[in-house]
């Protein structure tokens, strides 16, 4: 009968001193969320731009909505969350640069005399009968007055009709800084450096041939 000896594997021996080698998981990338505030402020902005007025309607504390608007328009997220709303808006109502440029135009090239017609006494009167779309789109305001003017027999029922056309002088003036026709230059005069702003109007085809 032949006995058989368990031989038993070693472990290796641990060196003293030896350190375990820790593998550390990265964290999750916590995914950027706006708080209820910061998301009124982002619907908010982009109806007037006005970081002040956005964060009071907002509900930020009037004291310091400015200081706030000046924080969360430096925010990326916030910057980016802006810029994407204002992208929706202006596709959902087919806002183009063409078609400001076109909307200044009208404004900005109107003329009253577009509006009025003569009478046979050669006497001027408003008469809308026969304007145009982009004759109508440079009026801001039409007033219509009924009243009776004179007494008794002599009493006559007058209508009065007012208009009111949009700022021709505010749509060139932007129409001439679209087209880079204005240069505000700051220049230093007297003794004391009294800063007074000059603008000049510059031709840009003539501007470009300098170039």
């Amino acid at each position: 009968m032949t006995t058989k000896k368990k031989t038993t594997k070693k472990k290796p021996s641990k060196k003293k001193g030896a350190k375990k080698r820790v593998v550390k998981k990265k964290a999750p990338i916590k995914k950027w969320q706006a708080t209820p505030k910061q998301k009124r402020f982002i619907e908010e902005y982009p109806i007037d731009f006005n970081g002040t007025q956005a964060a009071i309607r907002a509900k930020f504390s009037k004291k310091t909505a400015a200081q706030q608007a000046t924080r969360l328009l430096k925010n990326v997220h916030i910057q980016a969350a802006i810029q994407k709303r204002v992208g929706k808006l202006t596709t959902k109502v087919d806002i183009t640069v063409e078609r400001i440029v076109s909307e200044l135009a009208k404004v900005g090239f109107s003329n009253l005399g577009e509006y009025f017609r003569i009478s046979k006494d050669g006497e001027p009167y408003i008469d809308l009968s026969a304007i145009t779309e982009e004759q109508s789109a440079a009026l801001q305001e039409i007033m219509v007055e009924d009243f009776t003017d004179g007494r008794g027999d002599d009493a006559r029922n007058v209508r009065r009709v007012k208009i009111k056309t949009l700022d021709k002088l505010n749509a060139l003036d932007k129409l001439g800084k679209y087209l880079g026709m204005f240069v505000d230059r700051i220049n230093l005069t007297g003794e004391i450096g009294i800063k007074r702003i000059e603008r000049v109007i510059v031709d840009p085809e003539a501007r470009g041939k300098r170039k």
